[in-house]
């Protein structure tokens, strides 16, 4: 209302239109985001990866080692048991059979550290595996082949160029943003 009593109505429009190089900018900026994250997915995928797979060759190694320490402790049951009859019989000291017994000893411990070693290496690759049943390395100790293609380095020289490209698109978002919009 105004003094004299007339009723006024008015009606404002405004429409605003953002530069066409800011919005630009901020397209080419989140773009790079999502390439940082398809990179930083592929890096988790590939860590995982090289982590099963170290922990399922240490398991084959620990398999092996146990199996060397179940001959090394046959053998020297064996050799414990011919010193006994030469110590019996008179023709060695006893210092030998205890000796023998001392090293007889200290194996059946490695095979037992082993084995619970082996334990442990198996609850870890069903953990890494997500499952709850019982994973264990069925072959032999064998050498993976190096691959650069799957190298974790390759990956990361592509994250940190990747995080470049973001920091330049920024640059680019902040001058657009120096620019006038149009109302």
């Amino acid at each position: 209302f105004r003094e004299n009593g007339q009723r006024v109505n008015q009606i404002g429009v405004v429409q605003n239109i953002p530069n066409p190089a800011s919005v630009r900018a901020q397209n080419a900026l989140q773009n790079e985001v999502v390439k940082q994250s398809h990179l930083g997915k592929e890096l988790t995928k590939r860590e995982l990866i090289l982590e099963v797979k170290q922990t399922y060759l240490e398991l084959q190694q620990r398999k092996e080692l146990q199996q060397l320490y179940e001959q090394l402790i046959q053998t020297y049951e064996q050799y414990f048991q011919m010193a006994t009859v030469r110590v019996d019989v008179g023709a060695a000291n006893s210092i030998e059979k205890l000796t023998i017994h001392s090293a007889l000893n200290e194996y059946r411990l490695l095979l037992n550290q082993s084995s619970l070693e082996i334990e442990s290496l198996e609850k870890q690759l069903a953990n890494l595996l997500n499952t709850d049943q019982s994973v264990t390395a069925t072959d032999n100790l064998a050498m993976i082949a190096f691959s650069t293609k799957d190298s974790l380095n390759n990956l990361q020289v592509q994250i940190a160029t990747q995080n470049i490209q973001i920091e330049q698109a920024n640059v680019e978002l902040l001058k657009t943003d120096l620019k006038p919009d149009f109302n």
